[in-house]
């Protein structure tokens, strides 16, 4: 028994709904595949921005701190003029031996702040505490362990580099009646220069600063073990790490501090932002990457948290400001 006409036009039209779905398939499939290479790659590539931002914060912060005393000691002489003596320097900063003077504590404040503000290390480290918490805020679900790795770093890398702090040991080093009598019969401003801003580093560099450094130490090296097992990870078990959906935020550092009111505000910010737990944030979020982990990769992870957080615990006794 022969097809009608009409019987092969339905047959025709199922072979062309056939042919169409199959090449919708085969388009379909490619698609996914470069879309899935895409968003792994993405994905990677923000990794190693936050390695990269990581590291050099952690340089610039060792470097910073060896040539910021100098900086303020030699902004706070240009600030009193260029015909300041050594009696004008000792009256403007001992503040007659027993209190921060309101006009010396303000010519501190300012000179202090400005030669922050003029240090090409300061406004890179300024622009990194940007880039690696607006980059580390792209990352969802587990892999946001690495934004709660970042506001620690940024944190610690703050506590030695803010202009406050300097301003704050100037305030002791004022009040200190040996350092007061050390420098009483000096008459060569340079010399009384080069004292002061000696004995600045010497005290910046004390046990909070190296507390604080161990902490940049350890933080550096859990991120890039983080990201070495990112890159090497299959990109099905990276995009397990993630939704797919990846909204950005608002940068909540600022670019500059052009005053001493904005400058306190920060440092506000920062002893609020120490109330989150941020280990307990990273301890959850390394226990839920770990499928995708091999168990070496995993213990050492772990011990390293562990001796990140042993070192941080010190903190809230020698903090510097």
């Amino acid at each position: 028994m022969g097809l009608s006409s009409t019987d092969w036009t339905a047959v025709g039209s199922i072979f062309t709904a056939v042919a169409a779905l199959i090449a919708l398939g085969v388009g379909v499939l490619p698609y996914r595949q470069q879309n899935r290479l895409a968003r792994a790659s993405a994905l990677r590539g923000l990794v190693r921005t936050v390695l990269h931002d990581s590291q050099e914060i952690y340089d610039l912060t060792v470097y910073a701190s060896s040539v910021i005393s100098d900086a303020q000691i030699r902004a706070f002489r240009s600030k009193l003029g260029q015909a300041a003596t050594a009696e004008t320097f000792r009256a403007y900063f001992f503040a007659n031996g027993v209190h921060f003077s309101t006009s010396g504590s303000s010519t501190i404040t300012t000179s202090f702040i400005e030669a922050c503000l003029a240090s090409p290390a300061y406004s890179r480290l300024n622009l990194l505490w940007n880039d690696i918490d607006r980059t580390s805020a792209e990352l969802r679900g587990p892999l946001r362990i690495l934004y709660h790795a970042a506001a620690l770093i940024i944190k610690d890398s703050q506590e030695v580099c803010f202009p406050p702090t300097g301003v704050t040991i100037a305030q002791e080093m004022a009040r200190d009646r040996d350092l007061m009598r050390r420098c009483y019969h000096i008459g060569d401003v340079d010399t009384l220069m080069l004292i002061l801003s000696t004995e600045m580093a010497r005290r910046l560099h004390g046990e909070p600063y190296q507390d604080s450094i161990d902490r940049l130490d350890r933080g550096n090296s859990f991120i890039e073990d983080l990201a070495d097992a990112v890159r090497d990870m299959k990109d099905q078990s990276l995009l397990r790490l993630s939704p797919r959906k990846m909204a950005g935020r608002k940068i909540r550092l600022p670019s500059s501090w052009p005053a001493l009111r904005r400058a306190k505000g920060a440092k506000a910010a920062l002893a609020n932002d120490k109330e989150k737990d941020h280990y307990a944030n990273i301890t959850e979020l390394l226990g839920k990457m770990k499928p995708q982990l091999s168990e070496t990769i995993a213990t050492s992870l772990e011990a390293q948290l562990v001796k990140w957080q042993e070192n941080y615990s010190h903190d809230a006794e020698n903090e510097i400001s």
